[in-house]
């Protein structure tokens, strides 16, 4: 089932659904909605799920791919100021903000930026893709 198609599975009214029960005891209708609602809850967990760095940081990423970073900045005494998030790439093992510079490695600012956790953007439109042209 298509991301598509649960969704239009899931605008089903709740009347329409039949109570005739099968073998196992559920209509055909409730395991086409059940189904649905799996195939939807898995495409959006795969795409806002967050990974702390502290699990480990993305292993196989490629310096175009684009992740969506979670960072805290805290002062020298250790107290945390701002939380945030931003885009950035993972390359040569340091997270690179979408400027180009490198998150966390200034040593002139008063203060500290930590990546604490991470998750991967999804890929930008492409009418060629199957999925994106649905």
């Amino acid at each position: 089932m298509t991301i598509k198609e649960a969704i239009a599975s899931l605008k089903i009214d709740a009347e329409n659904v039949a109570f005739d029960a099968d073998e196992d005891g559920m209509s055909p209708q409730a395991k086409r909605f059940i189904e649905a609602v799996k195939t939807v809850s898995d495409a959006l967990q795969s795409r806002c799920d967050w990974t702390p760095c502290a699990e480990g940081l993305p292993e196989d990423a490629k310096p175009e791919d684009l992740f969506r970073v979670f960072i805290q900045r805290t002062v020298k005494s250790g107290n945390v100021i701002r939380e945030f998030t931003k885009e950035a790439s993972f390359r040569y093992g340091m997270w690179i903000n979408v400027n180009g510079f490198v998150i966390g490695n200034s040593k002139y600012d008063p203060y500290k930026e930590t990546v604490v956790a991470y998750h991967r953007v999804p890929a930008f439109y492409n009418p060629d893709r199957k999925e994106d042209a649905e």
